[in-house]
């Protein structure tokens, strides 16, 4: 067995398809992955995703695929370059939200439709997100699962690894403190 929280899937190579044939795809991957596997499979709400690259075109694949074991991966860092704000994310059902990634940064500085991310994600609360916002209203639709942290940096790579895990720790956690609390 495989044993994952999730997959993630989404268009890195910028392949062109309908939302309809990505829907198509994407349900015959889940089921594909429920003969396989336990681990459920989530697109990547993604801004360089040139099929699916808002909050509407991800729900509609993700809702029309049906798939028990299909849901929806939210990046803080994508949101933030997307302009999706906090109060954007009630439109969610919570059973298709899955898995959420904190990371930080500034839009000021991101490249329009780029991959490159390296010199522009901060860890959580080091940025100009809202990510204390993001988490509380995740938790308000019902989201109570893992959290986790991708920051591809090569600021941060340059750390020691004892520092990088403290100070990942230490800023995530405090987000998401911030955001649960009443």
């Amino acid at each position: 067995m495989l044993g994952a929280h999730h997959i993630k899937v989404g268009n890195l190579a910028r392949t062109s398809a309908s939302v309809e044939q990505l829907t198509d795809a994407f349900g015959e991957l889940c089921a594909d992955a429920a003969n396989r596997h336990g681990s459920p499979l989530t697109y990547e709400l993604m801004p360089f995703d040139i099929n699916a690259a808002s909050l509407d075109a991800v729900l509609r694949i993700v809702q029309g695929a049906a798939a028990p074991n299909g849901g929806i991966c939210l990046d803080t860092w994508h949101l933030g370059k997307m302009g999706i704000t906090p109060e954007d994310l009630r439109v969610i059902p919570n059973e298709y939200l899955l898995y959420v990634e904190l990371s930080d940064g500034q839009v000021e500085n991101m490249p329009d439709h780029s991959r490159e991310t390296t010199r522009f994600r901060r860890l959580p609360g080091e940025g100009e997100f809202d990510i204390a916002g993001y988490v509380r209203v995740m938790a308000e639709i019902g989201y109570a699962r893992p959290w986790g942290v991708e920051v591809l940096s090569d600021e941060l790579r340059a750390l020691p690894m004892s520092q990088i895990f403290w100070r990942t720790v230490e800023t995530a956690t405090y987000q998401v403190e911030k955001g649960l609390k009443p």
